[in-house]
């Protein structure tokens, strides 16, 4: 989903979602979102839900937010969304004195917490925040994380208080544009020539990715959470085959590739240390699997991680569907991992619901 494009987001806007459940959701911006919009749209129609986006117009926050009988309140939506762009950011901390910069943050902090605030006290909505995607100006080179009056500084201590705020305000949720642009590089993320002719900070290549992330927690929102991983066990778990390696014979710890898929362990017991519930699907002896799990010292998932597990030789759909019953959950609540592509074809087409990587 995360490779669909622009252009084919902006045409699913345009599709018939009547069916769909609603959700009500205004965008605010200190930047063009005409185009963030447009793809909300569209990648709610992908995942299932029909995003009714009251888009604002440009630079308009202030006036929404502060006017009791603005656009905003009169379509008193579900979410807001509030995008307030770096290169804005930066403007501002420019036209600060030298001396004034230190303060920067908190001050801008201040600022967005009275807009948090001025929107709860009018409309029960949740507020997405979008946090500020970082832009080394390189004025203080290298000293510019020890320098408290340099702009990267001040967008990484914001970035920060956005964080603890929304801690503190239970109804508003973070969209992490900043770690989507270190995964997708500055780069891809960003368009300068894009920002100087239309005021979009976000690439048309980096909209989709930046939709999901607010379409994903829209979702958790309403409960569309998925709760239950699914697990292959041979090259998925660890490393080879265990009915011919045997118990001591997969890679699993030590040098590569054990350590990968001991990183890839260790994460997993992070997860159901979250409360993400683990199961297990393979096609293979259980015996062979137990042995596994009473004398191979490296393995870090533990009995005691699994919730329910189907050891046998029969389809894993029909498996997938029993691990369901038996912990109660939907299918539409589970993820299946496995590196065999066929059977990630399988649980694809006859299991639709199951999300398969």
């Amino acid at each position: 989903m995360t490779q669909i494009t622009f252009q084919q987001l902006k045409k699913r806007s345009k599709s018939d979602a009547s069916a769909l459940p609603q959700y009500s959701l205004a965008v605010l911006g200190d930047c063009a979102t005409q185009h963030l919009a447009t793809a909300l749209r569209g990648y709610g129609v992908s995942v299932g839900i029909r995003l009714n986006v009251f888009d604002a117009d440009y630079d308009q926050i202030d006036a929404q937010v502060m006017a009791p009988d603005s656009e905003l309140y009169r379509f008193a939506p579900q979410g807001v969304l509030l995008q307030m762009c770096t290169e804005k950011l930066q403007e501002a901390f420019y036209d600060r004195p030298p001396e004034a910069r230190a303060s920067f943050a908190e001050d801008t902090y201040a600022r967005i917490r009275q807009i948090w605030s001025r929107i709860g006290s009018r409309i029960p909505a949740t507020v997405l925040q979008c946090n500020f995607p970082l832009i080394d100006d390189g004025v203080f080179g290298q000293f510019g994380n020890k320098t408290e009056q340099s702009f990267l500084f001040q967008q990484r201590k914001l970035n920060y208080l956005l964080m603890q705020g929304c801690q503190e305000a239970k109804n508003t949720f973070l969209i992490d544009l900043d770690a989507l642009q270190t995964a997708l590089g500055r780069s891809t993320f960003a368009d300068p020539k894009l920002y100087y002719v239309a005021k979009m900070p976000i690439s048309l290549a980096a909209l989709p990715a930046a939709a999901k992330l607010v379409v994903d927690v829209v979702r958790s929102l309403q409960g569309a959470v998925k709760k239950c991983l699914v697990l292959d066990l041979d090259n998925t778990l660890w490393g080879g085959i265990l009915g011919e390696d045997g118990a001591e014979g997969v890679k699993i710890g030590g040098d590569y590739p054990g350590n990968a898929f001991l990183y890839w362990q260790q994460g997993l017991v992070e997860l159901s240390k979250c409360g993400v519930i683990l199961a297990l699907c393979s096609k293979n002896n259980e015996a062979d699997v137990q042995e596994l799990w009473d004398t191979n010292p490296f393995m870090a998932l533990k009995r005691e991680h699994i919730s329910a597990h189907r050891i046998n030789w029969q389809s894993k759909d029909q498996n997938i569907r029993e691990l369901a019953e038996e912990l109660n959950i939907g299918l539409d609540s589970m993820v299946f991992v496995d590196d065999n592509p066929t059977e990630r074809e399988l649980v694809k087409q006859t299991l639709p619901m199951v999300a398969v990587p």
